[in-house]
């Protein structure tokens, strides 16, 4: 399995098309409070500047901004502290059967969810009570993706079909609840009254990006503040129309060459129409075909558990509690290290690399012919020879731990190629916990990131796991 670098990883923060805007998007609560119609004036760029200072560095001048704000929220500074973690939700999981998933986020859910939108805008019209808008013109380059959603709010999405470029429009009654305009901008955020035909909307060019700060102890999670950076690839439109609030965006992942100036599109939006417009495109519903088998480093989790007991030879004990953000994938039996290995997929899936947790199990009546006992400190040349035991980072941290009863090592990163050449990274996301008991070894390695708030698993939690197997 190929692993992201720390930075690579944080670009993910960034409001781009990845499972994790999706994920933003379904849990806001966009809804516009009262909205005046107001007149642009023209002024000087010296006034200009000047009121762009009071916005930014008063107080007074902050409040005063917000009070002619009506469908975003501006912080209170252009930083937002990294998340704290959430505590994680944990689950009963019976030996050898799927682990509970999580709730779809799509309430119609023949129309997919915000990763997977599958209905067409037709299909989405017939299931709710307000009238639909889509482009009247799709810009050069996009195509129609998909509509999803539910009674109350609908989401449709364009593409260029690399997800390196793509729109958004969300759509849903206007209620006067003042949590819809809970979109949050930076401080400096330059909010620009538009005019949408003859409604008036705001307009906002940027986004949160992430900066990474240093975990200060092995174990602790990495975290990343989120500043905001008015070159993002993001461009944000709301307003009112007919009593239905829209929230438009567009992102490009060419942070340096956004594809549409504000009055191009604002004239988009200004073009939405209720005529069937990708009706007329040839449209071809996604077909559903099978979940290929999970393969983790080159090795296919095909098998299940009992077929992978018969193969090895011995009971596999398996976790009795897990997060509910991982589900069984499958389990795998390598006759040559003679090891037995199952999968747990860290949900949501469709990502471009496979997250989760890999439990190894080796027999292990005595230590010296035991792969998974065996931890050496070397370099990258003893990683590629040696094939029986762990090798790590000759300055590694390896950290005694108790799983129950039993001493184990937890061990933080892997090889990986850096500026000069391969070697041991200490990536925190990457988590090894290793022990011994009742003549198992056993091995829980944890690779993730895309956890609901942007934590992961904590060394904590993987002992949690491990402790889980033992009883």
């Amino acid at each position: 399995m190929s692993t992201k670098s720390i930075e690579e990883k944080l670009n993910s923060l960034e409001p781009s098309p990845s499972p994790r805007f999706y994920r933003r998007m379904s849990r806001a609560a966009w809804t516009p409070a009262a909205i005046t119609r107001r007149h642009a004036y023209a002024v000087t760029g010296l006034v200009l500047a000047l009121a762009a200072a009071l916005l930014v560095f008063t107080p007074q001048g902050r409040a005063w901004a917000q009070e002619v704000i009506h469908f975003f929220t501006r912080a209170a500074s252009d930083t937002l502290p990294a998340p704290t973690a959430a505590p994680l939700v944990w689950v009963n999981v019976t030996p050898g059967a799927l682990a509970p998933t999580t709730t779809p986020r799509a309430l119609f859910t023949d129309c997919g969810d915000f990763t997977g939108p599958k209905c067409s805008v037709e299909q989405i019209r017939s299931k709710v009570d307000f009238p639909v808008r889509e482009l009247g013109t799709i810009p050069q380059g996009m195509h129609f993706v998909g509509a999803t959603g539910g009674p109350d709010r609908i989401v449709l999405f364009y593409d260029n079909g690399e997800l390196t470029y793509g729109l958004t429009v969300v759509e849903e009654p206007w209620t006067g609840s003042s949590e819809m305009t809970k979109w949050e901008i930076g401080a400096s955020a330059i909010v620009e009254a538009v005019q949408v035909g003859s409604a008036a909307g705001e307009y906002v060019k940027g986004g949160f990006k992430g900066q990474l700060l240093e975990a200060p102890n092995i174990g602790d999670a990495i975290k990343a503040d989120q500043v905001w950076d008015a070159n993002v690839g993001l461009e944000t439109l709301h307003w009112i129309n007919d009593g239905i609030f829209f929230s438009m965006s567009t992102w490009d992942n060419d942070f340096n060459n956004i594809l549409l100036d504000r009055d191009a599109f604002v004239a988009l939006a200004a073009g939405l129409t209720t005529g069937p417009v990708s009706a007329g495109q040839t449209y071809v519903p996604p077909t559903e075909t099978p979940v290929p088998a999970v393969m983790v480093d080159g090795l296919t989790y095909n098998l299940s558990v009992s077929q992978a007991e018969k193969q090895a030879g011995f009971n596999l004990p398996e976790p009795g509690r897990l997060p509910d953000i991982l589900a069984f994938a499958g389990a795998a039996y390598e006759p040559e290290q003679k090891i037995a290995r199952i999968f747990y997929i860290e949900q949501p899936v469709g990502l471009s690399e496979t997250f989760g947790l890999r439990v190894s199990e080796e027999l292990a009546p005595n230590t010296a012919d035991c792969i998974l006992c065996r931890t050496i400190r070397g370099d990258y040349g003893d990683f590629l020879t040696e094939k029986n035991s762990m090798v790590i980072g000759a300055e590694t941290l390896i950290d005694t731990v108790q799983v129950g009863g039993f001493t184990g090592q937890y061990i933080e990163g892997k090889w990986a190629l850096s500026n000069s050449g391969w070697a041991w990274l200490p990536y925190p996301e990457i988590k090894t916990l290793r022990w011994q008991a009742h003549g198992l070894a056993f091995e829980l390695q944890y690779f993730g990131f895309s956890t609901p708030n942007g934590i992961p698993i904590s060394k904590a939690d993987l002992i949690a796991i491990a402790e889980s197997m033992t009883k």
